[in-house]
């Protein structure tokens, strides 16, 4: 083999391991998180869920700014988002939410028609909202389509 062959192989081996070493960990941390989602909601029916949310911050105040991938679940009494990295929860009480709507989201020049907005009160009475990009959207609709406004 040619010198320069194995030294390219090497610079490519050298700077593939680190990517694949953080994919695995982020994997392994989604796998993680999964299972910490499903005992945060103390071991309620989930309705609907995705392990690969992204969320998307319109407007809001405090923690709830978090941005990320996460696991985003819907049970019979709360919506709960726990972000894969940063772990700072978002759950939402089912009688807070008064909409859920589809507004347009653009990555680049890019449309999205998966953007879930959610619609609530806050505890001083409040509306603000929260957005999501799911990978299915059909089953989120379907199961908060009586909040719809």
């Amino acid at each position: 083999m040619d010198k320069y062959l194995l030294v390219n192989l090497a610079c490519l081996l050298v700077c593939a391991l680190p990517f694949l070493a953080a994919v695995l960990w982020f994997k392994r941390r989604q796998a993680s998180a999964y299972q910490d989602a499903l005992r945060a909601v103390q071991g309620a029916d989930v309705i609907v869920d995705d392990a690969h949310a992204l969320r998307v911050t319109f407007d809001g105040s405090g923690a709830q700014k978090v941005q990320g991938t996460g696991i985003l679940l819907l049970t019979a009494e709360e919506l709960y988002f726990l972000p894969v990295l940063s772990r700072t929860e978002i759950r939402l009480k089912r009688e807070r939410i008064v909409a859920v709507d589809r507004p347009e989201f653009r990555a680049g020049t890019r449309q999205s028609p998966l953007l879930l907005q959610i619609t609530f009160t806050t505890d001083e009475g409040n509306e603000e909202k929260q957005a999501w990009l799911v990978e299915e959207h059909a089953p989120w609709i379907s199961a908060l389509l009586p909040l719809r406004r």
